[in-house]
């Protein structure tokens, strides 16, 4: 065999990737920046309903519509053996918020399982008992939004008054301490 076929297999190869490589992908957003405006559907749950504030009759909503002065969004996947091993600190977590006079009702979670739908979600939820809501991003539509990162993902944010979603934290993995972690969150979104 030629130099000369093997350079044009090798050209095409390397065509063949950068054409498959995605194209326009957003960043991860910063501290500082604005979470994107993402879209869900509403949870069919009422006590999910209630926690997050949503009124009832519409099929989707936007995270901004959340009654929170705060929120920690989640980007997990249910396959990630990080996300399962972090699943007990998040409803340890939770639990942390709703029991703190500074976050409660002020502070919500809720995750977003990237590429997994609305039955692996609601496994996940099951099997690790996890008491917010979590949503499915199937078609990876909110993972694209936010810089596809890794799992899993956090993003802390603060609630503006316009109900822009000012992010005050965002980092891959998950946290040592849920105190420590709820206490960042508290300062940095100016709770306490």
């Amino acid at each position: 065999m030629t130099k000369r076929p093997i350079l044009y297999m090798a050209a095409c190869l390397l065509a063949s990737l950068f054409l498959a490589a995605p194209a326009g992908a957003a960043s991860v957003p910063a501290v500082g920046d604005s979470l994107p405006d993402i879209i869900l559907d509403v949870p069919q749950d009422t006590a999910d309903m209630g926690y997050l504030g949503l009124p009832q009759g519409d099929t989707t909503f936007r995270l901004k519509a959340i009654k929170a002065r705060a929120m920690i969004v989640v980007i997990f996947n249910i396959y990630c053996r990080t996300c399962q091993e972090e699943a007990p600190n998040l409803k340890v977590l939770y639990e942390r918020i709703a029991a703190d006079p500074a976050s409660a009702g002020k502070v919500k979670i809720v995750g977003i399982g990237m590429g997994n739908s609305a039955y692996e979600v609601d496994n996940f939820r099951k099997r690790y008992h996890i008491p917010f809501p979590l949503f499915p991003d199937r078609k990876f539509t909110v993972h694209k939004q936010v810089g596809e990162v890794r799992t899993p993902y956090l993003f802390g944010v603060k609630t503006g008054g316009d109900r822009s979603l000012r992010i005050i934290y965002s980092r891959e993995g998950g946290f040592p301490s849920a105190d420590e972690f709820l206490r960042r969150i508290v300062r940095l979104s100016g709770l306490e």
